[in-house]
């Protein structure tokens, strides 16, 4: 056969054979038929200038015998020809029809951990807040049943409320209820005086004072909203750390970090008597474990576990706080050091607790005196 091209005729000369005659042969397709058939288009006379149709059942069918000799060059079209149609007709629809408003309203500010009111009963905390309009001022929460929630009237523009005397109060709230971390508070004398509010209590570790208050509502009047952060969410441990003395106690005095700065100061918790702590009292120090050192009795502290990282100091020198790195520690939490004259030399408490499930601590040593370093 000559002449084959893209066309589904084939034009036969004849160059040799018994009859020598010449013809063409087309291929077309008719998926009627179950198998190859031959037809004759144009009546063979003498075998001379015949046409035949090689009628094929699918023209995309492969050969059933494969060629012995397949072309090294690829074929320059492609053996089927795409639709010119999509499979399906796209929808003019949404699958699901979206909806009007957001599943969920966007925070514009970062969540802060909240604490457990219920842990911290008893103790009474002291912030400076203020307030827009009229400046700022010293208050004071009691967190107990029927606690007050106070201001010291005298106080404007102070921000060390330690310092307070809180002598010119105005007994703003009471405490009503409390549930988690929030404290529900109700005017004062059955509304004839103070105003309703709500207290939240947040563990955040970034502030840069032992307490913080913040006024979250527009206004400080009926409805508040205030915000009580603390640098940790665990209360001090209400269970004394050695039987009580039967004379009267000195009450300790907190030391501050001008004096310890620098120096490393090593201790031994009560439920773990074979654990000795070492906390690096200095920028970029670290609060660490060896936990084969019963007692610390070995001089030679062997690192076991590095708990936490130096991260900063409160304002009033009197709370130093750690946190992990990225690469350094898993606890976050809080020191103090005071002093207690009735301690003996070389006695020491240490209280507070370590949470390992949620990863914080809070914890306070006590010498005789105020550690010093001593380069």
């Amino acid at each position: 056969g000559t002449n084959i091209g893209r066309s589904s005729k084939i034009t036969m000369n004849a160059k040799g054979g018994e009859y020598k005659s010449d013809g063409i042969i087309e291929i077309v397709e008719d998926s009627s038929i179950s198998k190859v058939e031959f037809r004759v288009i144009r009546p063979i006379t003498d075998l001379k200038d015949y046409e035949i149709q090689l009628v094929l059942p699918d023209c995309t069918s492969p050969s059933v015998a494969p060629s012995p000799s397949p072309s090294l060059l690829p074929s320059q079209y492609p053996s089927l020809h795409p639709s010119k149609l999509p499979s399906q007709t796209p929808s003019l629809f949404p699958s699901v029809t979206p909806s009007v408003s957001p599943s969920s309203l966007p925070t514009f500010a970062p969540s802060i951990p909240i604490c457990l009111v219920e842990d911290l009963l008893g103790n009474t905390y002291t912030a400076s807040m203020f307030v827009k309009g009229r400046g700022t001022y010293c208050f004071r929460l009691e967190l107990s049943s029927n606690g007050s929630f106070d201001v010291d009237i005298q106080s404007k523009g102070q921000t060390n409320c330690s310092e307070a005397a809180f002598r010119s109060i105005t007994r703003y709230s009471r405490v009503k209820s409390i549930d988690g971390g929030t404290i529900k508070l109700r005017d004062v004398a059955g509304g004839t005086a103070g105003f309703r509010g709500t207290i939240v209590v947040r563990d955040d570790a970034s502030i840069t004072d032992d307490v913080e208050m913040i006024l979250r509502s527009a206004n400080f009047g009926n409805n508040y909203e205030i915000d009580l952060l603390l640098p940790s969410c665990i209360a001090p441990s209400t269970i004394p750390s050695s039987t009580p003395s039967m004379s009267p106690s000195v009450r300790p005095k907190d030391c501050t970090w001008d004096q310890y700065n620098g120096r490393a100061l090593y201790f031994v918790r009560e439920s773990e008597p074979n654990h000795c702590y070492k906390v690096e009292m200095y920028v970029g120090g670290d609060f660490a474990v060896d936990r084969g050192n019963p007692g610390c009795e070995n001089r030679v502290f062997y690192e076991t576990q590095i708990l936490s990282v130096y991260k900063s100091v409160s304002k009033r020198n009197k709370v130093v706080r750690f946190a992990p790195t990225e690469y350094r520690g898993f606890l976050t939490g809080t020191f103090k050091i005071r002093s207690n004259a009735s301690l003996e030399d070389g006695e020491m408490e240490v209280d507070g607790e370590v949470d390992g499930i949620s990863k914080t601590f809070s914890l306070t040593l006590t010498y005789p005196e105020c550690p010093v370093y001593d380069p």
